[in-house]
């Protein structure tokens, strides 16, 4: 009976707890601008302003991203040592190789800045092709690579994919890709206790300027879903060590889906920026992909 009236008690200690309330006293940072911009070679300059939030200040009511905007943020571009322009100017396309200044103003933040150089196309080959049940597995070739050898490459494979049941084709991907060549050893850490193996499937591999040129072999997974592979695009993104940083940082932090291809928007930890007086990141891009056939 003792026992049982102790651990009643301590249940309802337990029970209570659930209900008690803690003050945060941790450090409560000034808002800032958030900026996700991007220039990608032989397109058009992008570029989105947000302003950050102390996470207690929220409403009862959930906030979607597009609340955040701030639609009168002033956005310029320069490129190179031309004129600076805004961004409603859509004609302002950057090329390999052109550095690019962004600058973003708003009345309320201090102005955020941040600089790029446009990236130059890393040149590529396939080889030794080989479709399997589960697998399809090749051979790349990355010639030399005239841009800075702090660049990296971001590889990526997409399928199109044809449903015999549905009668009906769509793009899958990215694709997960394995590999254990050592071209992708000194940016793609290797899981604990296994020698040799790239840690788990990835959506994107990543190989460093420095590395190139070289040869390496790629596994890549067809996802069960999928009945015939009709054709492969493989890309091979040429990115800043900036974007590459904040990639890395935003997989880490498990608010980055993977892939090159568009940003993160949940920063969970310290995320890397390039930015200054504002959070986020200015990428610049430069896309080479192939096409190959399953005949």
């Amino acid at each position: 009976m003792k026992t049982t009236i102790i651990y009643s008690l301590c249940l309802l200690c337990l029970l209570t707890a659930c209900e008690t309330y803690v003050d945060y006293k941790g450090e409560i940072t000034e808002p800032l601008l958030v900026v996700f911009a991007q220039a990608a070679a032989d397109d058009t300059l992008t570029c989105s302003v947000a302003q950050s939030r102390f996470f207690l200040d929220q409403p009862d009511t959930a906030l979607h991203g597009t609340d955040l905007l701030l639609k009168d943020a002033v956005v310029s571009w320069q490129i190179n040592d031309g004129p600076v322009c805004r961004h409603s100017d859509t004609t302002i396309i950057p090329h390999a190789g052109d550095k690019i200044m962004l600058q973003v103003e708003h009345s309320a933040y201090p102005t955020a800045q941040a600089i790029q150089n446009v990236p130059y196309p890393v040149n590529f080959g396939i080889s030794r092709l080989e479709f399997n049940a589960n697998t399809i597995t090749f051979n790349i070739t990355l010639d030399n690579y005239p841009g800075e050898k702090s660049d990296v490459f971001a590889l990526e494979v997409y399928a199109d994919v044809y449903d015999e049941e549905d009668d009906s084709s769509f793009t899958a991907g990215p694709l997960y890709l394995e590999s254990n060549d050592t071209l992708f050893d000194s940016l793609n850490a290797k899981e604990k206790g296994l020698i040799g193996v790239i840690a788990g499937f990835r959506e994107t591999l990543y190989v460093a300027a420095g590395e190139v040129p070289g040869q390496a072999s790629l596994t890549v997974y067809k996802n069960h879903k999928e009945d015939s592979i009709a054709a492969l695009h493989v890309y091979a993104h040429s990115i800043t060590q900036d974007y590459y940083r904040y990639a890395l940082t935003t997989k880490e932090s498990g608010g980055f889906s993977g892939n090159i291809i568009g940003f993160g928007i949940e920063e969970k930890v310290q995320i890397y920026s390039n930015l200054t007086n504002a959070i986020g990141i200015f990428a610049a891009v430069n896309t080479n992909m192939q096409t190959i056939n399953n005949q």
